[in-house]
């Protein structure tokens, strides 16, 4: 009788730290609640792992992980935690900052699927600033963010401004990204990809492509 696999998500992201000759990868390993790291060399030699922790010292299955400031600092989606984001200290293996999502609509929680930098490579710059493009609530909700991570090491409850997010009800969303022009091009479970425009008034995309 065969048995069901029961796996864990595993999501790559790679980015320069420090110096633009030297690469490093970080792998989120899902409900070992780890996360892996190897330099960019032909071998993908094993640099380490960290335990991941939420602020008050609780052990997260880690969801999705993006490089940023340099791969100084990683933004992790937690499996453990829906509706927060964590800001990781590459080198300490400490999480510098949890962020507590919910909509501007009093005791409206969101839970968070994904996150993307506003702008391809910028995760890979030097900034204190965070701007990311999100998808939450299984598919049906989008939303942008910014964040001064120079507010230190903290719990916060980050407000997701009304302008700043939008809930479909036409449509599921699966992955998503921004063109060199600024739309945010989301991948649709009916096959097609949509392009809107940054604030997402309208559930009706400036363009779709089959």
């Amino acid at each position: 009788m065969a048995t069901e696999w029961v796996g864990t998500p595993q999501q790559l992201d790679a980015g320069p730290r420090g110096g633009a000759e030297e690469v490093m990868s970080a792998l989120s390993t899902g409900g070992k609640k780890k996360l892996c790291f190897f330099k960019g060399d032909a071998e993908g030699t094993a640099i380490g792992s960290h335990t991941v922790f939420d602020f008050v010292g609780e052990e997260q299955s880690v969801g999705m992980v993006q490089t940023w400031n340099q791969c100084n600092e990683m933004i992790l989606t937690s499996m453990d935690k829906r509706d927060a984001m964590l800001i990781m200290d590459t080198e300490r293996g400490a999480t510098k900052a949890e962020l507590n999502l919910r909509r501007q609509q009093k005791n409206w929680n969101m839970t968070v699927d994904s996150i993307t930098p506003m702008q391809k490579f910028s995760q890979y710059q030097q900034s204190n600033e965070v701007q990311l493009f999100g998808l939450g609530d299984a598919g049906k909700t989008v939303f942008a963010l910014t964040h001064d991570s120079r507010a230190g090491d903290n719990v916060e409850e980050f407000v997701i401004r009304a302008d700043s997010h939008r809930k479909y009800k036409s449509y599921t969303f699966t992955c998503h990204s921004q063109t060199k022009a600024g739309y945010l091009a989301l991948g649709r479970t009916d096959g097609a990809i949509a392009l809107y425009d940054f604030i997402m008034k309208d559930e009706k995309a400036a363009a779709a492509l089959p």
